[in-house]
């Protein structure tokens, strides 16, 4: 999977300066500039110039070739706001809002890890996103335990674009050993904003990645007092279900987290965050929803966030 993500850090911005449209083999092509070559169009790249353009695929497909070439070629001449394809190799990949941007790439996100870790860096999970965008996970090799026989393994979570679009993020995460489990963590939470007084962005990666893999010893001790957070048996159906809501897990996989319920009933709330950590990490492989499960059990960790959201905290107010 790294390979694949390093494949990214090839992809480059051309901003559309009289572009041009033709349908060649019943492809689309752009060519960007009066000096450029026309390149065929990916299948994202392909979703996104529909909806730029406003030219749906129904109707291209009902056009004659010579008026769909013309409508398509005005509709991107005249957009209201500036454009650039994105191209990977000889295939545009995406169309996107032009920014001044600066590319991150991913071999020097990888540097920065291991050299913020230090010796012993391992990759848990890399997956690539949508619109040129990745998260890494990487955990080093300080431990602790939470309790006897269950160590946990420091390391960070990294998402960015390998563009320089919208933000980059570095989030504490760690691994429990015994069961692979991973899990972020709201204790270092660090963004970056192009735009806003840019900065050194990798200044800022380097910092922030030792923050993350340094927060280890903060959240182990949240972790413990989780584990110290009973859960009544009449309780845990109220509190799982409030959990999943807020993970997305529904349908057939939060069947599956339910079973793992049943097997091995939570007594806490450290036992809580576990089904959902398992999950997002053994279960599902949407990266969307893998995201959305991370975070939400990000806050049902956070010692601030577990007081609203958890049902059986309410109750005992």
């Amino acid at each position: 999977m790294l390979e694949q993500l390093k494949e990214l850090s090839r992809c480059k911005a051309q901003s559309l300066n009289s572009p041009r449209v033709s349908i060649e083999n019943g492809q689309v092509h752009i060519r960007p500039n009066r000096g450029g070559q026309f390149m065929p169009l990916g299948k994202e790249a392909t979703d996104s110039f529909h909806r730029v353009t406003g030219i749906t695929a129904t109707l291209s497909k009902r056009l004659p070739v010579d008026m769909f070439n013309k409508m398509a070629t005005y509709s991107l001449e005249n957009l209201d706001n500036p454009y650039a394809i994105v191209t990977n190799g000889a295939q545009v990949a995406d169309i996107v809002p032009s920014t001044n941007r600066q590319a991150i790439p991913v071999e020097r996100v990888l540097t920065t890890i291991e050299k913020a870790g230090g010796d012993g860096v391992e990759y848990h999970r890399a997956m690539s996103l949508s619109g040129n965008s990745v998260q890494i996970e990487a955990i080093g090799i300080q431990e602790q335990p939470v309790h006897k026989g269950d160590l946990v393994r420091a390391g960070v979570m990294v998402r960015f674009n390998v563009l320089g679009a919208g933000q980059a993020v570095v989030q504490s995460y760690c691994q429990r050993l015994a069961c692979t489990n991973g899990a972020v963590s709201s204790d270092v939470v660090r963004e970056f904003g192009f735009g806003d007084g840019d900065g050194n962005i990798w200044n800022w990666f380097k910092k922030s990645m030792r923050d993350g893999f340094g927060s280890l010893g903060n959240i182990v001790n949240r972790w413990r007092q989780m584990s110290e957070e009973h859960i009544s048996p009449e309780d845990r159906n109220l509190v799982l279900e409030s959990l999943l809501k807020r993970a997305g897990i529904r349908g057939a996989d939060a069947d599956v987290v339910r079973a793992n319920a049943l097997s091995r009933p939570p007594e806490n709330a450290y036992d809580m965050m576990q089904l959902v950590t398992w999950a997002s990490t053994h279960h599902l492989t949407n990266p969307r929803a893998i995201m959305r499960a991370q975070q939400a059990a990000a806050v049902f960790s956070d010692e601030t966030e577990h007081q609203r959201v958890c049902p059986t905290c309410h109750k005992q107010r």
